[in-house]
C-alpha cells in the first residue's frame, strides 16, 4: 500500500516549514468525522458542567472520546502556528478572562500536574517530546480548567507522533491517560510511545524540469542527492531529509547554475515495504561561466589587489561557493564593510557573465588607546596607529607603544600581501624595547624582514633575517653589550577548525633558527623549539573543550650563561607554567636570580566550559621545567606543577581571561600560594 504522507521534523528546519506536504494530500485519518458542534453548542455544554455539581469535572473523567478527539484534532490542526502551536480553546469557552485564571465558568481553583513518559526502545523521542511538548514548555503558564489540560495533553500526542515520523517511525503511535488518587490535589499523566516499525529510504528520482541545457553533461554530471548525504537504504530521518532536499539547489550553484531552485518535492510511503520515496523536480536555470569581473561602488585598493584574491579562473563555470570564498577573502584585512558578489551582465554565447563585484570601503586607519594590566608586567597602556591600505595594495603600517612597569616599547610593523606570488606576504619589523624583571634589564634594538608563505590549507611558513642589539645587565657582573643576528624559519601546520577558538583538530608550530653573534666572546647556535596542541570537542558546538599542549625547546653551539637573554628558553607565568611568578622556573645564577636555560619542556591541560554565548569557566594544569644543556631523557620529568580556575568572558576579537592559579609543587620561599592573570585570547 502506496500513500502521500507529510515529513516533518523536530526542531524544525531553520527556513522550513514543519510540513511538505504534496499539493492534494491529506493527514490519515483513523477515525471517521461526526457532526461539529457549534461555539453556541459548546457554551450551552459549559453552562451546564458549571450548574451541575457546582465545579468543574474531573480530569480523569474527561479522557478524549472518539468524538473529542475529532474537536481537538480540528482544533490543534486548524492552529497556524506550526507543529509546536501555543495552547488555544474555542472561541466560546477561550475568553480573556478565563486565559487570565479569573473565569470560574469551568473551576474555583489552579490545575497543577505531573508528567512521566515511557519509551524504553527510543529514549531519543522521549528526549526531544520532553524539550517540545506543550506538556513541558508550557508547565510554566498556569491552567484553571481541567478541559485546557486535556487540550494540553492531546496537543503533546499530535506532537510525539511527529517526533516518530521525524525520527523514520511512520507508523509509530503516542497515547496517553491521566491518574488522579483520592486526595491527590494535582493530576498525573502518563505519555507512552510506541514507536513501530523503522521506515528507510526508498527511490530517489530528480526530475530536471525544464531540460539542462546541453554542454552540461559534457562538463560535469547532474548533482545526485547522495552527494547531500542522503542514500538510499539509510533510515528515513525527516531532518536530514528535508534539510538535504532544501541545500540541494547548492550543488547545482556550484557547477554553473547559480539560479538553480526547487520546482516541487513529493515524498510516498510504502507501507508494504516499510520504505519512503523521494522525488525532487529541479529548475536549474541558465548555464553560467564566470568571466570578467566588474567593480560596482568606491574601490580604495587596486584592482590587481582584487583579482590575486579572486578564487576562480574566467571560463570556469559558476562555482557559488568559491564566490562567496572569495568575498571572505576580501572581508579578512578589514578594508571593506561591504562586498557582494552576484551574477552580472550578458550572457555570451558561451554562457559567460560578468562577476559583479560591489563594494563599500572601510575607514582605512584606526587610532586606538587602553590601560591594560598584565600579570606579568603589571599595569600599563598601550597606545597604536594603524593604517591598512598604506600605498592601495592592503599593505598595513602599524606603530605600537606599550608602556608597562617592566617593559616599555616602540614597535613598528609593516605587511605587504602578494608579495611575487599570491601566497606570500612580505613582513617587517622594528621595535625599541627596555625590559626590567628578576632575571635581567635590557635595553635593545631590533629589525627583522622576510617573507611569509601560505603553501596549502594547513601549511604555513615564513623565512625571515633577524638582527638585535643592546645592553644587558644579569646583576653579577657590569652592564654588557650584544649583537645577535640570525635567519630564523617558522613551520606552522593547523588542522584545528577554528583559527581563534578552536573547538577540535590539532596544531604542530615548528621554529628553526641559527643564529650568531657576541655576548662575552663569540658564539654560533641552533634554536629548535616544537609545539603541539590537540582539541577535543567533548560536547555539541564546542560547549566543553578539551584542549593540550605540549612543548619541547633546544638551544645547542653555547652554554646558556653565554648567551643573551633573548636567545634563551625561560619558563613560567601567564603564558607558560601558571602558579608560579614570570620567568621564575628553573636553574638560578650565583646570585639567586633565575637565569634561563637551554632545554625546556612544558605540558598544558586545559577544560573549557562555555556554558552561555558570552561567559565560560576553564580548569587547567601546567608542568614545565628548564636545563642548563639538553638532556632529552629529562622529558616529563621533574615538572613544578600549577593550575586553577578561570573564567572567560567572548568578545568579538577573542575571550577575555581571568586565572586564579596556585603552584601545585611550591619551593620554599619562592612560591606565593596565589597568582592572578589577566590577558586576551586563549592560553593555547
Amino acid at each position: 500500500m502506496r500513500e502521500v504522507f507529510p515529513i516533518v521534523t523536530f526542531p524544525p528546519v531553520p527556513g522550513l516549514g514543519a510540513y511538505e506536504r504534496p499539493e492534494g494530500a491529506k493527514r490519515p485519518r483513523k477515525r471517521s468525522r461526526s457532526p461539529r458542534l457549534g461555539p453556541w453548542g459548546l457554551f450551552a455544554l459549559a453552562l451546564i458542567l458549571w450548574g451541575c455539581g457546582g465545579g468543574a469535572p474531573e480530569l480523569h473523567n474527561l479522557n478524549p472520546t472518539p468524538r473529542q478527539n475529532e474537536l481537538a484534532d480540528s482544533l490543534l490542526r486548524g492552529d497556524p502556528q506550526g507543529p509546536i502551536p501555543r495552547p488555544t480553546l474555542p472561541a466560546s469557552l477561550s475568553s480573556r478572562d478565563l486565559r487570565l485564571g479569573r473565569d470560574r465558568a469551568f473551576a474555583t481553583e489552579r490545575v497543577v500536574y505531573t508528567t512521566t513518559v515511557h519509551s524504553p526502545d527510543l529514549p531519543e523521542a522521549q528526549a526531544i517530546f520532553e524539550s517540545v511538548a506543550a506538556l513541558y514548555s508550557l508547565q510554566d503558564r498556569p491552567l484553571f480548567s481541567p478541559l485546557a489540560l486535556s487540550l494540553r495533553l492531546r496537543r503533546s500526542l499530535l506532537t510525539g507522533e511527529d517526533i516518530l515520523k521525524s525520527l523514520g517511525y511512520y507508523e509509530g503511535q503516542v497515547t496517553g491517560w491521566t491518574e488522579r488518587k483520592d486526595g491527590d490535589p494535582g493530576y498525573h499523566i502518563v505519555v507512552n510511545f510506541a514507536p513501530g516499525p523503522l521506515y528507510h529510504i526508498g527511490k530517489i528520482a530528480i526530475d530536471r524540469s525544464p531540460t539542462v541545457p546541453e554542454g552540461f553533461a559534457e562538463s560535469q554530471p547532474a548533482p545526485a542527492l547522495e552527494e547531500m548525504g542522503v542514500r538510499a537504504g539509510d533510515v528515513a530521518r525527516a531532518a536530514d531529509i528535508l534539510k538535504a532536499v532544501s541545500d540541494y539547489p547548492e550543488l547545482w550553484a556550484n557547477r554553473g547554475y547559480p539560479f538553480a531552485a526547487l520546482a516541487g518535492t513529493r515524498y510516498t510511503i510504502d507501507t508494504g515495504t516499510k520504505l519512503l520515496d523521494i522525488e525532487i523536480a529541479i529548475a536549474p536555470g541558465e548555464f553560467v561561466r564566470a568571466g570578467e569581473l566588474a567593480i560596482e561602488g568606491s574601490n580604495p585598493v587596486k584592482r590587481e589587489y582584487i583579482l590575486n584574491q579572486a578564487t576562480w579562473k574566467e571560463g570556469d563555470p559558476w562555482n557559488q561557493d568559491e564566490m562567496e570564498r572569495f568575498r571572505d577573502n576580501l572581508f579578512q584585512k578589514g578594508l571593506f564593510l561591504r562586498a557582494e558578489v552576484a551574477v552580472g551582465d550578458g550572457p555570451a554565447d558561451d554562457g559567460t557573465r560578468q562577476v559583479a563585484l560591489t563594494l563599500q570601503p572601510a575607514p582605512p586607519r584606526t587610532v586606538s588607546g587602553s590601560l591594560n594590566y598584565d600579570s606579568d608586567f603589571g599595569p600599563g597602556m598601550e597606545v597604536s596607529w594603524e593604517h591598512r591600505n598604506l600605498t592601495g595594495w592592503g599593505d598595513d603600517f602599524m606603530v605600537e607603544i606599550p608602556v608597562w612597569r617592566d617593559l616599555q616599547q616602540l614597535g613598528f610593523k609593516y605587511s605587504r600581501p602578494f608579495f611575487l606570488s599570491r601566497q606570500q606576504t612580505f613582513l617587517a619589523n622594528a621595535a625599541f624595547l627596555r625590559e626590567k624583571s628578576d632575571s635581567y634589564d635590557l635595553k635593545s634594538v631590533s629589525a627583522s624582514a622576510g617573507v611569509e608563505r601560505q603553501f596549502s590549507r594547513i601549511l604555513r611558513g615564513a623565512l625571515s633575517v633577524k638582527l638585535e642589539a643592546g645592553k644587558l645587565n644579569e646583576f653579577i657582573k657590569d652592564e654588557r653589550n650584544y649583537r645577535i643576528w640570525g635567519f630564523p624559519a617558522t613551520f606552522d601546520w593547523n588542522w584545528a577548525n577554528n583559527l581563534m577558538e578552536p573547538t577540535r583538530g590539532h596544531r604542530l608550530a615548528v621554529l628553526v633558527a641559527p643564529y650568531m653573534g657576541f655576548y662575552y666572546n663569540n658564539f654560533q647556535i641552533f634554536k629548535t623549539r616544537v609545539d603541539a596542541y590537540q582539541y577535543f570537542s567533548l560536547m555539541d558546538e564546542g560547549k566543553l573543550v578539551l584542549a593540550l599542549r605540549a612543548t619541547v625547546g633546544n638551544i645547542s653551539g653555547a652554554d646558556t650563561l653565554r648567551l643573551p637573554s633573548s636567545l634563551r628558553f625561560f619558563s613560567g607565568g601567564g603564558g607558560s607554567v601558571r602558579g608560579y611568578e614570570y620567568q621564575s622556573i628553573g636553574p638560578r645564577n650565583a646570585k639567586d636570580k633565575p637565569q634561563g636555560g637551554n632545554f625546556l619542556n612544558e605540558a598544558s591541560a586545559e577544560i573549557r566550559w562555555r556554558f552561555s554565548e558570552t561567559i565560560g569557566l576553564t580548569f587547567f594544569a601546567d608542568g614545565g621545567n628548564l636545563w642548563d644543556e639538553a638532556d632529552f631523557s629529562r622529558l616529563g620529568r621533574d615538572f613544578l606543577w600549577g593550575g586553577g580556575l578561570g573564567v572567560r568572558y567572548y568578545t568579538a576579537i577573542g575571550p577575555f581571561r581571568l586565572d586564579l592559579a596556585t603552584p601545585f609543587t611550591p619551593r620554599d620561599g619562592r612560591d606565593s600560594p596565589l597568582q592572578v592573570y589577566i590577558s586576551l585570547g586563549q592560553s593555547f
